[in-house]
């Protein structure tokens, strides 16, 4: 040759040379679709020996791509919440493959169960299977999915788990159970006697399941109230029922309101009371009262009131502890000069009172629930008190015993748990306290 030969390339690499003697293109190392690229444009020149005249060739090298990179999942696990109630697509599934789609790649749900029957895999979307309603109310909260992608050619299979959580939906109302009838006797039901119980079902989980019960009309004397335990409703006699105030019926609307803490669901059943009228000029009393005190309360304090029917018919009451308490007609008062000291231990779970009528051929016997509140009456005292002294030598051991104090409270608990706190202003002191 009458020249020199020379090499551009296109994009910039140094993978390709050329000989400078005969023009002979070489590939100086790998080349690697996925780093380096899939097209170079190679430039010869051909350069006369004194540089003065040169001539160029272009020649385009495509690389062709080969299935040399195994496929993996970007995670060896997925985990996604969902709605219960989703229809669609629960999660796409993201597959790394540095060659690119190259191959055709099989997708599958492994393993056994109710995962493989609720799920189904399409492409890279995770989805439910036709005709699926995921509900936690069943109920199961979390599905474990095992899924695997199998690349033809390569053939690599990857693995993956996708932790599906289903978020509960409140989507169900409480629904009532047939009520029974109620019939009632005027002055016979005593006080927080159980007349009724009505029962409701929610479908919904956890607290969303849950059901509380009320009173939301038709109570006008407020002769009853509901109380909900283990999602039953129990209707309780407030006050006695008098037929001349309520009639020979009374409609009451109660209400099953679940404990969702999202958006609550209700329904409400009306349930109707059959009231039966008597000869009511006999003599009738509640069978319990109740009232809160504290220990500190005031002589003459009210702490009940016990009210017996009829009007017309003059009733005598005594309680059972007179040194504590007395009574003023059905009034039930903390007496003069009591010892009720919560912290001196002493507590009422029931008193009795005892109600006569005016011919002291009826009586009756009368529960008194009390409950008595603790008060924060006493400061610390220390022992020795004020301030005292106390010496030690310069060269004592780290953690020795200086000074001993002791503090008491006459409260009882938990007003009696003392806290202590040092002033220390040169801070070599600590205060260890039992």
């Amino acid at each position: 040759h009458d020249c020199y030969f020379s090499l551009s390339v296109s994009p910039s690499s140094s993978l390709f040379a050329v000989d400078p003697n005969n023009g002979d293109v070489y590939l100086g190392g790998y080349v690697d679709v996925e780093t380096d690229g899939a097209s170079f444009d190679l430039t010869i020149t051909c350069t006369n020996f004194d540089d003065t005249q040169s001539g160029d060739a272009l020649v385009t090298v495509t690389v062709t791509n080969l299935n040399d990179n195994p496929i993996a999942f970007s995670k060896s696990a997925f985990t996604v919440s969902v709605d219960e109630g989703v229809s669609e697509v629960v999660t796409d599934l993201y597959v790394d493959d540095a060659d690119g789609d190259v191959n055709d790649r099989t997708w599958t749900i492994t393993g056994s169960g109710e995962a493989n029957m609720l799920f189904s895999i399409e492409g890279e979307n995770l989805k439910l299977a036709a005709g699926i309603d995921l509900d936690v109310d069943e109920p199961v909260l979390t599905y474990t999915v095992v899924v695997e992608v199998f690349e033809e050619g390569m053939d690599v299979t990857a693995t993956t788990t996708v932790y599906v959580n289903i978020n509960p939906v409140n989507d169900y109302a409480p629904e009532f159970d047939d009520p029974d009838d109620i019939t009632i006797t005027e002055y016979e039901n005593f006080v927080g006697e159980v007349i009724a119980y009505f029962t409701a079902t929610d479908s919904d989980y956890g607290t969303d399941g849950d059901i509380t019960y009320s009173i939301i009309s038709g109570d006008d004397n407020t002769n009853f109230m509901v109380q909900s335990v283990n999602n039953m409703g129990y209707l309780r006699v407030l006050q006695l029922v008098d037929y001349d105030d309520v009639g020979s019926t009374i409609t009451l609307d109660i209400q099953a309101t679940d404990e969702s803490t999202s958006s609550q669901e209700s329904s409400i059943q009306t349930i109707v009371i059959t009231v039966l009228d008597t000869d009511n000029t006999y003599p009738l009393c509640p069978a319990l009262v109740s009232g809160t005190i504290s220990e500190t309360e005031d002589a003459e304090t009210s702490v009940s009131t016990v009210t017996c029917t009829p009007s017309t018919v003059s009733f005598t009451y005594t309680v059972t502890d007179s040194d504590n308490f007395y009574m003023n007609g059905g009034e039930l008062l903390v007496a003069s000069g009591n010892s009720i000291d919560y912290d001196g231990g002493y507590s009422y779970e029931s008193l009795t009172i005892l109600a006569s009528d005016d011919s002291g051929s009826n009586q009756f016997e009368i529960t008194a629930y009390i409950t008595l509140t603790n008060v924060n009456e006493f400061l610390p005292v220390f022992t020795p008190p004020d301030s005292d002294t106390a010496t030690l030598s310069e060269d004592v051991p780290i953690g020795t015993t200086v000074y001993t104090v002791t503090v008491s409270d006459d409260d009882a608990d938990p007003d009696d748990i003392i806290s202590t706190d040092l002033t220390d202003s040169y801070s070599v002191f600590e205060l260890l306290y039992s």
